[in-house]
């Protein structure tokens, strides 16, 4: 009987923890997954309608934002969702999320409470800096001490991926 209970307990126990690591994983942002192409992006079944927008700081890859894109969040509306695709094989990796001041403290809340305790908390000059570390998405949470905020998702998919093909190798 001692040992029904401890198998019993001990497969509670790995299920429980396996379906909190597949929860906490984020495989992307709404209907997008991490290392899709624009061409393969479907909204209501038609392809989404990126705008590619300029920035001349951003070095790390293309900026877009979705035409007629819905900006709430929970409780909090967004002042605007930016999708960045890598400059080397133009492949989704990160999305910014900008909103009011106003709505930073919904914003933390909604991210502690979905990913719990923040990892990293820094203050620079004129802003705190939270950060999250869930399995290969890091994300920051930016709250300026004047007029915004922004919530930065950043996936290491590609790292991921390559960490996946070479624990499955059946060559030898």
């Amino acid at each position: 009987m001692k040992y029904i209970i401890t198998l019993f307990v001990a497969v509670s126990l790995f299920a429980s923890t396996n379906a909190q690591t597949e929860k906490s994983k984020i495989l992307g942002f709404r209907d997008f997954n991490w290392g899709q192409e624009i061409s393969e992006m479907i909204v209501d079944g038609e392809l989404a309608n990126f705008i590619k927008m300029e920035k001349e700081k951003e070095k790390d890859g293309d900026y877009y934002i979705l035409a007629e894109e819905n900006l709430m969040i929970g409780n909090v509306l967004l002042s605007s969702i930016e999708y960045v695709f890598s400059k080397k094989d133009a492949k989704f990796f990160k999305v910014i999320l900008t909103g009011k001041k106003i709505d930073s403290e919904q914003m933390n809340f909604i991210v502690g409470f979905k990913y719990g305790e923040n990892a990293n908390i820094d203050t620079k000059d004129d802003r705190v800096i939270k950060e999250w570390i869930i399995n290969n998405v890091s994300i920051t949470m930016k709250d300026y001490t004047l007029h915004k905020f922004e919530l930065i998702l950043k996936s290491d998919w590609e790292a991921a991926e390559a960490y996946r093909k070479n624990t499955n190798v059946s060559d030898f």
